[in-house]
């Protein structure tokens, strides 16, 4: 823009270099972005935007989140750094690899149903937790969020949470 307004301003023009913001402030025409991806036209992703929109007047207290967190000691550094002239020493495990799994739900008003798994989450952990920890705890109306992952896809985890009257999406 600098180097055409150079060009423009011997010709008796007068170019000023504005950023949109400015153009628009100036001349009162709003510039917007007006095209849109396809795939937002599609019947799944229409009823999907419609189920968002319907959450604005969600109850925040009826929202309950699982989470889960893991640590392995699979997860131990493998480089790092001494001084000059110096060799570092670590110890760690050799292909003794121990996980530690955390899950609770998570509620506005803080966590509740915590459990501490030696080792991995599986379908049954998550069914026996979800039968003797989640469902108890849930009120009628609660809405449970659960993640993605394929040992959470447990029937009677879904069975224990919709007999206490409370919903997940799935």
């Amino acid at each position: 823009m600098q180097s055409c307004a150079g060009r423009w301003s011997p010709r008796g023009s007068r170019l000023r270099c504005r950023s949109r913001g400015g153009f628009s402030a100036a001349t009162g025409i709003r510039v917007e972005k007006t095209n849109h991806a396809q795939e937002q036209d599609r019947p799944d992703v229409l009823s999907a935007r419609a189920w968002f929109d319907g959450q604005l007047d969600l109850d925040q207290e009826t929202l309950i989140f699982v989470d889960e967190s893991g640590a392995s000691t699979k997860m131990a550094r493998r480089y790092g750094r001494a001084p000059r002239g110096e060799r570092l020493r670590m110890v760690v495990p050799h292909r003794h690899w121990i996980t530690t799994t955390f899950v609770r739900a998570l509620r506005l008003s803080g966590t509740t149903a915590p459990l501490v798994i030696d080792g991995p989450m599986t379908g049954a952990w998550f069914e026996a937790w979800g039968a003797q920890a989640l469902a108890p705890m849930l009120k009628p109306g609660d809405i449970v969020i659960i993640d993605n992952l394929s040992a959470h896809k447990s029937v009677a985890a879904c069975k224990a949470i919709e007999a206490r009257g409370a919903s997940h999406p799935r």
